[in-house]
């Protein structure tokens, strides 16, 4: 006899109905891969499935995976419990940390570094603009 009994109760309308969860899932993947610039079809090409599947995800009309969801939320860089925000029983938030630069601008700042002086002093100018301009 198993000593474990989560306290799961059975979905009246079957074990693979969605739930409420599974569509507050698939909008905070939508949200988030939106704030991360990516679009449906580099998130199916990094899953391996149609732009189509990805949709599906994002209406909470098919269930994302564990794996998958780990997987969205490396792709993405957020936390994997950005993924639960709203759930009932979501996860606990870990602290915050430090946002790390995407791959993309990690990329171009390393090459930045190799323009001349005046034209890293242009860069840095735009970005403090931008930076500015948040705030």
């Amino acid at each position: 006899m198993n000593a474990y009994t989560p306290d799961i109760q059975p979905d009246p309308q079957g074990p693979r109905a969605m739930t409420a969860e599974d569509r507050m899932i698939g909008a905070n993947l939508r949200r988030l891969r939106i704030d991360a610039g990516v679009t449906q079809e580099q998130l199916s090409e990094h899953f391996g499935v149609t732009f189509q599947q990805v949709q599906k995800y994002e209406r909470g009309q098919n269930r994302l995976s564990a794996a998958r969801a780990l997987s969205a939320a490396r792709f993405l860089r957020v936390d994997l419990t950005a993924l639960f925000d709203g759930c009932e029983d979501a996860p606990a938030k870990p602290a915050p940390r430090r946002p790390e630069p995407t791959p993309r601008l990690a990329r171009q700042l390393a090459r930045a570094g190799e323009l001349p002086d005046a034209h890293q002093r242009v860069v840095a100018d735009l970005i403090a603009a931008v930076l500015d301009g948040e705030g």
